[in-house]
């Protein structure tokens, strides 16, 4: 499965920084893997409800935000939160919130860039997930 989800995140990156958006058919078919697996370990319990809900807090934050935060990277922690352990998952999302932060620090005082400048968000969840794989 880690696998199939570094792939899922690699191509992901792949389209977020080429194209600023995500591939949909990879969303569909790795929200759907979530899903059975999800149904087939025993149902959900209160820790994974409470994954999926912060998933489903940044894909709400992603249309309301008016594309500050994309609806796509909504779209990705949404399925990231199906598919991986609560805690597996609020790390990545600590950890690639914490790298996008650290970057977005650097291009603003540093760089003198906008605050407005777009920065695709998928490619620091990757980091953070090949830190996870390789750290571990």
């Amino acid at each position: 499965m880690k696998y199939l989800i570094l792939l899922f995140l690699g191509v992901n990156t792949w389209t977020d920084i080429r194209k600023r958006e995500v591939s949909l058919t990879s969303v569909i078919l790795l929200g759907c893997l979530g899903i059975i697996r999800m149904i087939t370990e025993g149902g959900i319990s209160w820790i994974r409800m409470a994954s999926l809900a912060t998933g489903l807090f940044f894909l709400l934050l992603g249309i309301v935000s008016g594309g500050s935060l994309g609806f796509g990277d909504g779209l990705i922690l949404l399925v990231l939160a199906a598919v991986l352990e609560p805690e597996e998952f609020l790390g990545l999302l600590f950890w690639g919130l914490a790298a996008c932060g650290a970057v977005g620090a650097v291009r603003l005082l540093v760089l003198r860039e906008e605050r407005k400048a777009e920065m695709p968000f998928v490619p620091f969840l990757t980091v953070a997930y090949l830190g996870r794989l390789f750290l571990r």
